[in-house]
């Protein structure tokens, strides 16, 4: 099957939104149950660790911005590298700037689903 850019470019839409309202069910459906996420602090986080960070509030996007999106494909593996202004309150802690997102996302179960990626700030 081929793919286009324009159905990763949906997917980091769908993300977006979805982080912005919160809607750990949703999330759920964008995140393989195999993920590996890897913050700027170099913690790994699964799947449950993401769902269960958003479903306590303990993350909440409040502004997420999408500037500038690269995609790649290797079959049914999409890599995006997605840079974005966020602000967001972490444990209470209110954080904003720019930062670089790189995704891994497995077309698996017919739909795109995010199996791996790291972020870090923007200098």
């Amino acid at each position: 099957m081929s793919h286009t850019t324009d159905e990763i470019l949906q997917a980091e839409e769908r993300l977006r939104q979805v982080l912005l309202e919160n809607d750990v069910q949703a999330l759920t459906q964008l995140l393989h149950d195999d993920l590996v996420f890897t913050d700027q602090n170099g913690a790994v986080f699964s799947k449950q660790d993401d769902l269960d960070s958003h479903a306590s509030d303990a993350v909440r996007m409040t502004e997420y911005e999408i500037l500038e999106t690269i995609v790649r494909f290797y079959g049914e593996i999409a890599i995006s590298v997605v840079k974005e202004h966020l602000a967001v309150i972490v444990q209470g802690t209110p954080v904003s700037g720019e930062y670089r997102y790189t995704r891994i996302w497995l077309f698996d179960q017919n739909r795109w689903q995010i199996v791996g990626g790291q972020f870090g700030p923007i200098a």
